[in-house]
């Protein structure tokens, strides 16, 4: 079977430059908004422990759980991303939106009902973790932004792997550094260590962190759907005038 594809025996080859072109054009732009992601919530460590070691235990406690919670909406957002390439793949724009919007509904529907859950039993999530009172008092407030954010969170990556699949990656890492970093960063700064006194008592802390954390996901979760809704009526645009040409001027073209 594989002998159709001359995998082996064909020698070294020169490097195709356009292919490597098209991957790179995508997989940069891809690994920096990993590299956004990943760095948002590193960097909340490093400044939130220079709260104390209650401080950064409770947050990295949140963060754990935040993390293992993540990898549902990531495999639906992976495996839509996929059928939503096959879609376009076959010209089938119709059908790679509706799959598209089916698994943006997917990912919320299911995210609704953990965060009301996690709403519910975060004592004994918390008690899952450490026995240690002091650690437990100071992440249970951490954990209420948690059930916030589980939509957003779907929303943003879902769409984002949505876009990929239409070969778009440029605007959504922009989208995510000003929102992940400048908001969930630069508002965690101010909100949590709050260097100029303007931030309320009860938001000071890890908690200020975690509270722009989630404005930021909101952010980018509407402002990436708002893009996607475009692209997807640019394609429909695109896919009505092709229909609409006359047959001769489709074969011609």
């Amino acid at each position: 079977h594989y002998r159709q594809f001359a995998l082996f025996g064909s020698g070294w080859v020169k490097p195709h430059w356009a292919a490597l072109k098209n991957l790179l054009q995508l997989g940069i732009p891809m690994g920096l908004s990993y590299l956004i992601e990943v760095t948002a919530f590193a960097f909340m460590a490093l400044f939130i422990a220079r709260l104390g070691e209650v401080a950064v235990s409770g947050h990295q406690l949140t963060a754990n759980f935040g993390t293992i919670l993540y990898m549902l909406p990531l495999s639906i957002a992976s495996a839509s991303g996929t059928l939503v390439a096959q879609a376009i793949g076959a010209n089938r724009f119709d059908l790679a939106e509706q799959i598209g919007k089916a698994g943006i509904v997917f990912a919320i529907l299911l995210a609704l009902p953990l965060g009301v859950t996690i709403w519910f039993a975060k004592p004994w999530i918390l008690h899952a973790y450490t026995s240690n009172p002091v650690i437990i008092a100071a992440a249970l407030p951490l954990f209420s932004f948690i059930c916030f954010y589980q939509v957003f969170d779907g929303i943003q990556v879902t769409v984002a792997f949505i876009l990929r699949a239409y070969k778009i990656a440029i605007v959504p890492t922009i989208l995510y550094a000003l929102a992940l970093w400048g908001c969930g960063l630069g508002g965690g700064y101010l909100l949590g260590l709050d260097p100029y006194s303007i931030s309320p008592d009860y938001i000071q802390g890890a908690a200020g962190f975690w509270l722009a954390n989630s404005i930021s996901l909101a952010i980018v979760a509407t402002a990436l759907y708002s893009y996607l809704r475009l692209v997807q009526r640019r394609f429909a645009h695109f896919a009505a005038t092709e229909t609409a040409r006359p047959a001769h001027l489709n074969k011609l073209s």
